[in-house]
Order: structure tokens, then C-alpha cells, then sequence
């Protein structure tokens, strides 16, 4: 039997099923606080089959769709500028919002 050790865990070899056993070690320093994922909504009141949303966010890289029953749907959307979205088109036309994060 051979036993590897590393800071975090232990890997038990040659055997007739190889385990590997974790090992808690010191915890490390705490991190830096960010206050969670930064997010928008947008809500398009008025139907339409191509949205333009205007946002407040510096990064993202995801848009959820919803109907106006909360329902959601998918949705193709490009980045226009920093503060811009266009979304869309939709058939049919849509009302409802967008979660961007």
C-alpha cells in the first residue's frame, strides 16, 4: 500500500479500489467582501418584438427572459454599448423583463 499526502487530502493506492481521504487543514485568511452578484431589471411594459435595454451594470454576462406571467422564454440579445442591450426579435411580440447579472 502506498499513501500520498498532500496539504489537503490523502490518496490510498494499490489497493482494490483506490481512496482518497480528505484532510482538513488550517483555514485560510478570510475573503474579500463583495456584497453578492451585481443585477438589473428591466420591464418591457409595452409588447414588442425587439427590446432595447438601457442598464446600469460595468460587466455581465447572463439575461433571463420572462413573460408578462412570469413565464420564461428564450430570447437571442447582443450588447450595443457598456449601458445598452438589444434583445429580441420575439414572435410574438413580448411584455414581461429582463434579469440581467
Amino acid at each position: 500500500m502506498k499513501v500520498i499526502y498532500r496539504p489537503e487530502i490523502a490518496i490510498v493506492t494499490r489497493v482494490a479500489k483506490p481512496k482518497v481521504f480528505y484532510v482538513p487543514g488550517i483555514p485560510g485568511p478570510p475573503g474579500v467582501g463583495g456584497g453578492g452578484a451585481a443585477k438589473y431589471t428591466w420591464t418591457q411594459a409595452i409588447a414588442a418584438s425587439t427590446w432595447t435595454i438601457t442598464h446600469t451594470l460595468t460587466d455581465f454576462s447572463h439575461v433571463t427572459f420572462l413573460d408578462a406571467a412570469g413565464r420564461m422564454f428564450l430570447g437571442n440579445w447582443q450588447r450595443i454599448s457598456n449601458t445598452q442591450i438589444s434583445a429580441g426579435p420575439f414572435s410574438p411580440a413580448q411584455s414581461g423583463t429582463a434579469h440581467i447579472s
